[in-house]
């Protein structure tokens, strides 16, 4: 994308970003938003407050660097390594605690899985090898745990791949990437439209979960399955082509289904589609939807006192706040700063070190 909307993009997720510091506390492995706690568990919460915030830092730390923002970068990095690092030692005051069958740990979990991929060299690379060890040992919790039979299964898959990649594999988990696959892609019902398994529901989660963990899936994992990654891909291509007509011209998307209070969420699959060179759809069109997007909804009052993002749409409005959310479920936006992935064009012809691997041809057009 041209370098000045690229930089409009690393400033809005900065901005995002820089309430959170706030609140960072040295040793802590959450960031206490205020808010109306989830009907999961305290433990739950401060994991998601944690998780979140992880993927938006993930996509700004892989963006291209700039002279401006060498000591955020570093703070924040640091931050969330200490963070990682507490939430997953079962002595620390801290720990978030293990995974467990139906649980919402293993959503947060699968998203952490990804970011630690996003953003390797800053989040993953540094830290010790008994560090590794701690915060593997952690996610290998995930194994065994009964799964909600929707896009939920996506997260073990993640996270198996995750342990994998790194020396932490067990001899059953390819059997359960591949079982677990499988059954997603029951869920394809044309079109590149899923239903979300148990909950039937056709809506914003083709973009939140399928399309978002289905092309994360094929670039970082697709290698090993290459018929089943350009399947996904394909998926993609037909489902970006009927869903750009969702957005209107000022930016704003139709609100329909469930956790609409996760805002630009609903762009992600634009940038990983150019990325993956799973859409057919000019690059020009897509930039001005999904920044028109981002701004429609920074131009409103979509933070609370502290800086951070409240519950709602184009403004705080809790009657349409799930009962699964709480004070850090908006963080899922975090997701829809995909286009990050894409060079800018001043760099063009190169991919930075600390990007996420897999160099896109076609991506250099944006």
């Amino acid at each position: 994308m041209p370098s000045a909307t690229y930089r409009h993009w690393q400033l809005a997720a900065k901005n995002l970003l820089t309430p959170l510091t706030a609140l960072m506390r040295p040793g802590a492995a959450d960031i206490p938003i205020k808010g109306a706690p989830s009907d999961h568990d305290a433990q739950a919460d401060r994991l998601e407050s944690f998780a979140r915030p992880l993927t938006l830092a993930a996509f700004f730390l892989q963006s291209e660097t700039h002279a401006d923002d060498a000591a955020f970068r570093e703070k924040i990095a640091t931050w969330f390594r200490a963070g990682l690092v507490a939430g997953s030692d079962p002595k620390d005051s801290g720990y978030w605690g293990p995974d467990a069958s139906y649980h919402q740990h293993h959503v947060e979990m699968g998203l952490m899985s990804i970011a630690l991929q996003i953003a390797e060299r800053d989040l993953w690379t540094p830290l010790t090898t008994a560090q590794k060890d701690q915060i593997a040992r952690w996610f290998a919790t995930c194994r065994g745990g009964g799964i909600v039979n929707n896009n939920h299964l996506f997260m073990s898959v993640h996270i198996l791949e995750f342990l994998g990649k790194h020396g932490y594999a067990h001899r059953t988990d390819r059997a359960v990437i591949t079982t677990h696959l499988n059954q997603l892609e029951t869920m394809h019902r044309g079109g590149g439209w899923f239903e979300d398994g148990i909950n039937q529901a056709y809506d914003h989660y083709n973009a939140y979960a399928f399309h978002f963990y289905g092309l994360w899936w094929a670039r970082l994992h697709g290698a090993t399955d290459t018929t089943r990654a350009t399947r996904w891909r394909d998926w993609a291509k037909l489902f970006v082509r009927d869903y750009q007509h969702f957005f209107a011209a000022s930016g704003e998307h139709s609100a329909f289904g469930r956790s609409i209070c996760y805002r630009f969420n609903c762009l992600n699959v634009f940038g990983l589609a150019l990325a993956e060179n799973a859409t057919e759809l000019a690059p020009g069109m897509l930039r001005r939807l999904c920044t028109r997007n981002l701004d429609f909804f920074l131009s409103r009052p979509i933070t609370q006192d502290q800086g951070c993002l409240n519950a709602g749409f184009t403004d705080r409005f809790d009657k349409i706040v799930e009962p699964y959310s709480c004070a850090a479920s908006p963080y899922w936006a975090a997701k829809g700063f995909s286009p990050l992935l894409l060079p800018s064009s001043t760099r063009s012809g190169t991919t930075p070190s600390n990007r996420c691997p897999r160099k896109n041809p076609a991506a250099s057009s944006t």
